[in-house]
């Protein structure tokens, strides 16, 4: 029997309103349908102050939420990662989730439609490209009706999966109606109840509603208004409609009993995202006015179970037309319990199991930490002369594509940019955007503060990779890089100095120049890293397994030579043993030579098992991933091949000196092929010496030696 799937869940901490009714309801669905949920939320965090934070923490606060997540689903590995609406802390399930090369899915709500009035236009407009960039970071979204798909479509987003809301109807029902609470509201018996619940904001469209409330009071005296919420608009509400009933906030028995006592619903809202409200009001046994739209306009039937207007007049005429018809109202109102029958939650579960079985089946890349470059996305027309911005991160490698929302979109996936932002040249500004983009798509939390980091080229070959690779890692923490050749230094700092810059070797003479025009000054001894995103067992290819002759459940050795001098020689004949091994098809052993070079020397040096001869530096992340053992012969390997080969997650066996790696991390012996041969038929030996070891190569990544950098800058 297959083992339950694990979702962690994030919902906000205000199951009061109706992402919190949805939350409780997906989680204890998916509960009955055999996963396991592990729920979280944001503790204590008004919905006001989610809306207009939305993700945008501290940088020491987002880190450490991020590494706890990480330490957390580490130790517990959940399958899919749901986030129900981003708030403060959804940036640190991204990148905990990115991370781990964890599906990650949210829902979609408009959230832009709930952001506080307080909120400048400036903020608003972060906190709407904020919610976009991170449904376009999921792997799958959720959807509550079908016809969101085309909204969404026009932002990029094609990995949707309709997942509606259910209705209690065992809690909500005509049951429950009681004359006693009618009375409180000194209803009588012929009296007709207009009932309203939801919150008391502008937005729900409390004009409309008090037009109603004052029409029907003028037309049909004896009817009586009650409104079941709270809210910023109830003062002004109050004064509008001085003898409507507030029950204020109501929950669980109380509110049901407040639905079951009404007799006419009235729904004036056109933001909400789905409306629970209107199915609970359904299942209460009530006939419904609302507009045709959301979760009104899929579940109601004009003139069978409710009433769908398209404009405020037809709103108010349609209420009064109910309050005319009493029997109306109640055949109406019968009709809506039915059809709340069918919306259960049940039903919801199995959508929303699909939809996260889905989530798992999505491609692997669209989960793994991101490489340089980017994809970004613009929406907007795709202009007639590309702007500087867009020109100058073309140069850099990274990719940009407009998508018209007036036309078919562009089936792409990419991070989202201000078509504003992309207006002007070259600037520190947009450097520093460039690199926050690219730290949240590697896994990594933005600086608080970036700092625009000048590295050096010096025309040596090694040194250059590393300088390369060392401005991976310091984008991914968030700060701007800029690689210039050493003979332009003097000449681009003077024109446009960057904030700090960091000196070694032959660079390290420029120092004195670079104080005096004020640029901060990092020294420090930094050490190898490894790409993490690049260097990880997912690489593994079939195809390449196959070319190399391995059969179906056989292991591949590799030998992986990055020189021919004597002393690796020397090692390799040593191997030698290995040879009846590979003969009797318990493995299949491969030499593998970084250069051209390093085979022809070998093969003149007499040796003839299978080679593949220089491997290009994008082929080896493949190379390693697909074997169970990797040997690095010679006296001492590069602690990046070393690093590389620990992250695939396949055994490093060594010949020479082991650099300081801990034991536990590698097989070292004077009698490797002994020791190997012993190692193929141990796999529990061989997933401990895999584990220890990508754990290791996991704490000294780049991103760790920019740490080192920026640090040293003090």
């Amino acid at each position: 029997m297959p083992l339950p799937l694990r979702i962690v869940f994030h919902h906000p901490s205000d199951l009061r309103a109706g992402a919190g009714t949805r939350a409780i309801g997906l989680i204890a669905a998916l509960r009955r349908q055999g996963w396991l949920v592990d729920a979280g939320c944001e503790d204590g965090v008004a919905e006001s102050e989610r809306l207009a934070d939305n993700g945008l923490h501290s940088s020491a606060a987002l880190h450490r939420e991020a590494e706890r997540l990480i330490a957390a689903w580490t130790s517990q590995r959940p399958d899919v990662v749901h986030v129900e609406v981003p708030g403060p802390e959804s940036l640190a399930w991204r990148i905990a989730a990115k991370r781990l090369g964890l599906p990650l899915t949210t829902t979609h709500h408009r959230l832009h439609n709930w952001i506080p009035a307080h909120v400048e236009p400036g903020e608003r407009t972060a906190v709407i490209a904020s919610n976009q960039e991170f449904m376009l970071a999921c792997t799958r979204v959720l959807v509550e009706l079908p016809q969101e798909r085309r909204e969404l479509a026009a932002v990029g987003l094609h990995r949707l999966s309709v997942v509606g809301n259910g209705v209690d109807t065992v809690q909500f029902n005509p049951a429950r109606r009681s004359t006693a609470l009618r009375s409180t509201w000194q209803a009588g018996p012929t009296s007709q109840v207009l009932l309203y619940v939801g919150r008391v904001l502008p937005a729900k469209g409390l004009d409309l509603l008090s037009e109603v409330f004052a029409a029907a009071r003028q037309e049909y005296p004896d009817c009586v208004m009650v409104v079941v919420g709270d809210g910023d608009g109830r003062a002004e509400f109050t004064r509008r409609c001085p003898w409507a009933v507030f029950t204020g906030l109501l929950r669980g028995a109380e509110l049901a009993t407040a639905y079951a006592s009404g007799d006419i619903f009235l729904f004036p809202s056109r933001v909400d995202n789905y409306g629970n409200a209107v199915p609970e009001a359904m299942a209460s046994g009530l006939a419904c006015v609302a507009f045709d739209r959301a979760a009104a306009g899929a579940v109601i039937r004009d003139g069978h179970n409710g009433r769908l207007v398209a404009d405020d007049a037809g709103f108010i005429a349609a209420a009064l037309g109910l309050l005319a018809d009493p029997a109306a109202a109640q055949r109406l109102g019968a009709e809506a319990s039915a059809t709340a029958r069918t919306l259960t939650w049940d039903a919801v579960g199995v959508a929303a199991d699909a939809a996260f079985r889905a989530a798992l089946r999505d491609p692997a890349e669209l989960r793994a930490p991101g490489v340089d470059p980017l994809m970004l996305v613009v929406r907007a027309a795709l202009p007639d002369a590309l702007p500087p911005g867009a020109t100058a991160l073309l140069h850099r490698g990274h990719q940009v594509r407009w998508i018209d929302p007036a036309q078919e979109p562009l089936d792409v996936r990419g991070l989202l940019v201000d078509a504003a932002d992309l207006a002007g040249p070259w600037s520190p500004a947009l450097a520093r955007t460039e690199a926050r983009l690219l730290a949240i798509h590697a896994g990594q939390v933005p600086a608080a503060d970036p700092r625009r980091v000048g590295l050096l080229l010096t025309g040596e070959r090694a040194a250059d990779a590393r300088a390369t690779r060392l401005a991976g890692g310091l984008r991914r923490l968030g700060h701007p890089v800029e690689l210039i050749a050493a003979t332009e230094a003097e000449r681009t700092w003077r024109a446009s100095p960057p904030d700090a810059v960091h000196l070694s070797g032959p660079t390290a003479t420029l120092a004195p120049l670079a104080k005096q025009l004020g640029i901060a000054v990092s020294t420090a001894a930094v050490p190898e890293g490894v790409d993490t995103h690049l260097y990880h067992p997912g690489q593994l290819n079939p195809d390449l397994r196959q070319a190399w002759g391995v059969p179906a459940n056989g292991l591949v050795v590799l030998v992986l030579v990055s020189a021919a001098d004597e002393s690796t020689c020397a090692a390799l004949r040593a191997l030698a043993p290995l040879a009846p091994l590979a003969a009797s098809s318990a493995c299949t052993v491969v030499a593998a030579c970084i250069t051209a070079a390093a085979a022809k020397t070998l093969r003149a040096a007499g040796f003839t098992m299978p080679m593949v001869d220089g491997i290009p530096g994008a082929h080896l992340p493949r190379v390693l991933a697909s074997t169970e053992i990797v040997i690095l012969p010679g006296p001492q390997p590069t602690r990046s091949a070393i690093l590389a080969t620990l992250a695939s997650g396949t055994v490093l066996a060594l010949t020479g000196d082991a650099d300081g790696l801990p034991e536990e991390t590698h097989l070292r012996s004077a009698d490797l092929a002994v020791d190997i041969t012993a190692l193929l038929a141990d796999p529990r030996r061989r997933t401990d010496l895999t584990t220890a070891g990508r754990r290791y190569a996991e704490a000294h990544t780049w991103t760790d030696s920019a740490r080192v950098v920026m640090a040293g800058l003090g």
